[in-house]
C-alpha cells in the first residue's frame, strides 16, 4: 500500500472543509456554480459536467453509491449528464448499503484510461469511502485495527469508553482501505501519458468519537474537517506552471469545498464566463475571507470561538510568523493521539509529563502521575521525526533521593539517541543538592516553584513568610545549580517582586500559562500583556484543544 501523506507527488492541502450537510446537496454545491456565497441554488446553476461536455471533454462518471434514492438523486442528475455513466451500486432508497467494496472501481478506471481518444478526457470517480456503517467499508484483510483502544494513543476518555472500540476500529479500517483504493487511482493515473491531474477530496466528514456521524441536527466542527489532496502529471505541470505554483502558494488557505466548481474549471484551462477566480485554488487571484466564511449551508461561521481546528491552525500561524511557535507551545502533550494532532499542525515543542521507573523497568513513562499513564517515553519520542523536535518542557514528577541515580543513567542515554540537552527543560519540584548531578551535566535544570505555598503566602498577605520563601529558594538555585525557575503565571508577582532581586540575572523563567490555543484572542493577549513580554520568561505552556487528552 502506498501512504498517500507521504508521497512527495502529491498536493496535500491542510485547510480544506466541508460545506457541510446530512444529504447529498454538499456534494451538489462542490459539483455546481451554486456556493454559500454567491447565493446561488444548485439546481438553477451550472453543473461541472455541463461545463466540461460544452469545452469539448469526453465525461465519465463512476459510482459505488446508489444513484437511487433521496441522498442521490441530487448528484444524479448532474452524473447522468456524463457520456458514459458506471453505477455499481444497486441499492435504492435511503441507504448506504452497497454490494461491493470501493475497490471493484478499480478496473473500470484502467479500462476507461486505457481507451486511445484524441479528446481531453475526465473522469469522476464517485467513493463509498468511510460512510456508515463503518465495517462495511473494507474487506477483511484490512482489518488491521481490532484490539482494545489504548490510553497511550487515544487518552483516558476515549480508552475507557467501550463502545467506542468497534466504530473506532472500522472507521480506521475503511481509512487504510480507503488509502490504498485512492493510491491506486494515482498510480494508475501515473500510467497515463500526457498532461494530467487528479483531484481528491471528500464532501463531509463524520464525529466519530462523539457517535454522532454526520448529523447536521447535533453539528460539530469534527464533521467539517475533510482530505484534500492532488496529484498532476510532470507535463501538466511544465505546460502550466503558473496554475501548479498558484496551488502550491494557496495550499495553507482556507478551502471550502463548495469552490471545488471553480478550482476544476481553472485546472482544466476552460474558457467560461460561469467561472470565478476568486473561488479557483488554482488562481493567483483566489482569496477568502476567513472570519466571514461559512459552513452548514451558511448557518455557521467557520471562525466561531468554538471551531479549534480555525483558531488552532490560525494562531500557530501567528506564532510561526513571529518566531513564537518555540516559546508559546502545547501543555500536557502526553499521549500519541495528540503528539500527532500537535505535530500535524506545525509544533516541533511540546511539554510531556513523566514518570521515572513507573512499571519497575528503569524507563521513563509519559503521564501526570495520577494512575493515568501512558507509554514509556522512548517509544513516545521515536513516534514522530525526534530530529525535527526544537524544545521540548520535562515535567519530571517523581524525582526523589531513592531514585536519582538510576533517572539520571536513563537520561544520558536517552540523551545519547535524542540529543536532548540541547532541547530539554527538565523541571522537578524535588529540593534536594542531589539535583545538582543534572546541572552539572549540562542540563536545564528548572525547579518548579511551590504554588500552594505561595497562594497561601499572597493571600494572607505574609510579607515575612513570601521574604524567606524568596531567600530559601534563592539559596536552593545556588545549591542545585539550577539554570531557572518555573511556576503558575498567577504568582508573577511573587517571582518580580521577592524573587527576582535575590537571584543570579542569569536564572530565566519558565511558566504556565500562556493563552489557550484556540484562543480566539491569542493574538491580542500576547501583544497587549505586561508577562507575555518579559524577555526574562523564555517558555509558556498553553492548553492545546484535542480528543486525545490524557
Amino acid at each position: 500500500m502506498l501512504n498517500l501523506y507521504k508521497n512527495n507527488d502529491i498536493l496535500k492541502f491542510t485547510n480544506t472543509y466541508s460545506n457541510h450537510t446530512h444529504t447529498m446537496p454538499t456534494l451538489s454545491l462542490a459539483l455546481t456554480e451554486a456556493s454559500q456565497e454567491n447565493g446561488k441554488e444548485y439546481f438553477n446553476s451550472a453543473s461541472i459536467i455541463g461545463i466540461y461536455n460544452s469545452a469539448g471533454f469526453e465525461t465519465t462518471w463512476l459510482t459505488n453509491q446508489s444513484l437511487l434514492g433521496a441522498w442521490d438523486n441530487l448528484v444524479s442528475i448532474i452524473a447522468q449528464q456524463s457520456n458514459k455513466v458506471y453505477a455499481l451500486n444497486k441499492s435504492v432508497g435511503k441507504t448506504t448499503k452497497t454490494q461491493n467494496y470501493d475497490g471493484v472501481l478499480l478496473p473500470n478506471i484502467e479500462k476507461e484510461l486505457n481507451i486511445k481518444s484524441d479528446k481531453n478526457r475526465v473522469i469522476f470517480v464517485h467513493l463509498m469511502g468511510s460512510h456508515g456503517g463503518y465495517c462495511s467499508r473494507f474487506p477483511n484483510e484490512y482489518s488491521l485495527f481490532e484490539s482494545d483502544l489504548d490510553i497511550d494513543t487515544f487518552g483516558k476518555a476515549i480508552s475507557s469508553d467501550v463502545s467506542l472500540k468497534n466504530s473506532i476500529n472500522c472507521y480506521d479500517n475503511s481509512v487504510v482501505y480507503n488509502d490504498y483504493i485512492v493510491s491506486s487511482i494515482i498510480n494508475e493515473a501515473k500510467k497515463y501519458e500526457g498532461v494530467s491531474a487528479l483531484l481528491y477530496f471528500s464532501d463531509h466528514a463524520d464525529d466519530v468519537i462523539s457517535k454522532l456521524g454526520h448529523n447536521s441536527g447535533k453539528f460539530t466542527f469534527d464533521m467539517t474537517q475533510i482530505p484534500f489532496i492532488a496529484w498532476f502529471s510532470d507535463e501538466y505541470k511544465e505546460k502550466y506552471k503558473t496554475k501548479f505554483d498558484n496551488l502550491e502558494q494557496n495550499q495553507d488557505k482556507l478551502f471550502p469545498n463548495d469552490r471545488i466548481y471553480d478550482t476544476l474549471i481553472g485546472i482544466s484551462n476552460i474558457k467560461t464566463n460561469l467561472y470565478n477566480k476568486e473561488f479557483d485554488f488554482s488562481s493567483s487571484s483566489y482569496k477568502i475571507d476567513e472570519h466571514n466564511s461559512t459552513t452548514l449551508h451558511g448557518k455557521r461561521k467557520y471562525s466561531e470561538n468554538s471551531n479549534q481546528y480555525f483558531w488552532q491552525k490560525k494562531n500557530f500561524e501567528f506564532l510561526k510568523n513571529n518566531h513564537l511557535e518555540d516559546k508559546f507551545f502545547p501543555h500536557r502533550v502526553n499521549s500519541f493521539g495528540k503528539l500527532k494532532d500537535v505535530w500535524e499542525l506545525g509544533y516541533r515543542s511540546f511539554e510531556v509529563d513523566m514518570v521515572f521507573d513507573y512499571k519497575k523497568d528503569g524507563k521513563f513513562y509519559v503521564g501526570h502521575n495520577d494512575g493515568v499513564m501512558g507509554t514509556d517515553l522512548e517509544s513516545f519520542l521515536k513516534s514522530v521525526d525526534y530530529k525535527q523536535i526544537n524544545r521540548m518542557w520535562f515535567d519530571f514528577k517523581n524525582l526523589n533521593k531513592n531514585n536519582y541515580k538510576e533517572a539520571f543513567v536513563e537520561l544520558e542515554r536517552l540523551n545519547s539517541i535524542f540529543d536532548l540537552k540541547n532541547k530539554v527543560i527538565l523541571e522537578t519540584s524535588w529540593k534536594d543538592e542531589e539535583f545538582k548531578k543534572f546541572s552539572e551535566s549540562s542540563w536545564h535544570t528548572s525547579y518548579y516553584l511551590p504554588t500552594g505555598t505561595m497562594k497561601n503566602l499572597l493571600d494572607n498577605q505574609d510579607i515575612k513568610g513570601l521574604e524567606d520563601l524568596a531567600n530559601n529558594i534563592s539559596k536552593q538555585i545556588l545549591n542545585q545549580d539550577l539554570k531557572a525557575v518555573s511556576f503558575d503565571n498567577k504568582y508573577y508577582e511573587f517571582v518580580k517582586k521577592y524573587l527576582e532581586p535575590k537571584i543570579s540575572n542569569e536564572i530565566v523563567y519558565h511558566s504556565w500559562y500562556g493563552p489557550a490555543i484556540n484562543s480566539d484572542n491569542l493574538e491580542k493577549q500576547i501583544k497587549d500583556s505586561l508577562i507575555y513580554n518579559d524577555s526574562r520568561i523564555k517558555t509558556f505552556l498553553c492548553s492545546f484543544k484535542t480528543n486525545f487528552n490524557l
